[in-house]
Order: C-alpha cells, then structure tokens, then sequence
C-alpha cells in the first residue's frame, strides 16, 4: 500500500513533483498507473531515494537576525 507524503506545485520545468512512499517497484508502478488513469498527463519523471541522509522539520530561523 503506498501513501502519498506530499504535493508540491513548483517552478521551472516540473509542475508538480509528488512523494510517495512504496514499498518496492511494483508498488510504484501500481500508484503510477492509477494516476495516470485519473490525471491526464503529458510528461512523467521520476526518481528513487537510494539513501536519506538528513532528514528534519526544523526551520533555520536563527539567519533571520
């Protein structure tokens, strides 16, 4: 079962870029095609994370000052 982490709509050549966690390739290809079954789309990239190396929520307000 895949879960979609986040939705993003960006700028420059990508529109949207999409998280999702899966738990292998054939879990990607099954949220691939039902998106693509409910959004019409023109041009698909993707990529995988080999390794997350940091990871945080924390904001670095402290430059700010």
């Amino acid at each position: 079962m895949s879960r979609t982490a986040t939705i993003r709509r960006t700028t420059g050549e990508t529109d949207y870029m999409l998280q999702a966690v899966v738990p292998d390739i054939a879990g990607y290809d099954r949220l691939y095609k039902r998106l693509i079954a409910k959004v019409p789309l023109t041009d698909v990239s993707s990529f995988f994370v080999m390794e997350k190396v940091k990871e945080t929520t924390e904001l670095p307000l402290g430059y700010c000052n």
